[in-house]
């Protein structure tokens, strides 16, 4: 073997590798390393963050894209599903929500999101794949047929409610609004 050792040159700005030490110099002097930007504001984001706006961007375009409700459309159109505070905080109406802001001395929103009925239910395909990943590469099962319509059936039999974000907002109007910040004063 006929090995050389050779000699490199990394920018510490960015961690590239270069032949020659001046190239490596100006590497990120005349090239600097962009900032990252939100999309739609321009204000500086974490270099490590996933998301390409920031939390209030992304909260006017999550906002944007959902249809507009007052509380009572929502109560009619809607019966019993729960409402969202946040990304996380579900509650089982406006009032609930409001009463636990109120409760716990966060900010009284200005509107809260909605939410869709979901129902669990056991996945009988991706339970079939699963059980085949290690087996060998054309193995099945006979009768899947007969296992999915069973699994149907334990799924209609076993339903259990939850609630998801919908794509729908509800607009919590100035004077319910001022009733818990009057409250507060």
């Amino acid at each position: 073997m006929n090995a050389q050792s050779a000699q490199v040159w990394r920018c510490e700005t960015c961690g590239k590798y270069y032949l020659t030490k001046d190239v490596a110099d100006s590497c990120c002097v005349n090239n600097p390393k962009p900032e990252k930007v939100c999309e739609d504001c321009g204000v500086a984001l974490d270099p490590k963050s996933y998301y390409c706006v920031c939390d209030c961007c992304r909260e006017k375009r999550r906002y944007n894209r959902c249809r507009k409700m007052t509380i009572e459309e929502y109560e009619k159109e809607f019966p019993d599903n729960m409402v969202i505070v946040g990304y996380d905080n579900y509650y089982s109406s406006v009032d609930d929500a409001l009463d636990s802001c109120y409760g716990d001395e966060e900010a009284i929103p200005h509107y809260v999101y909605g939410t869709k009925r979901i129902y669990a239910k056991v996945d009988a395909e991706s339970a079939v794949e699963r059980a085949l990943e290690d087996a060998y590469e054309d193995a099945k099962f006979d009768n899947l047929d007969e296992l999915y319509t069973f699994v149907d059936a334990w799924n209609e039999k076993n339903k259990i409610l939850m609630f998801e974000e919908a794509a729908i907002v509800i607009d919590i109007p100035e004077e319910i609004r001022r009733e818990y910040v009057d409250d507060v004063d």
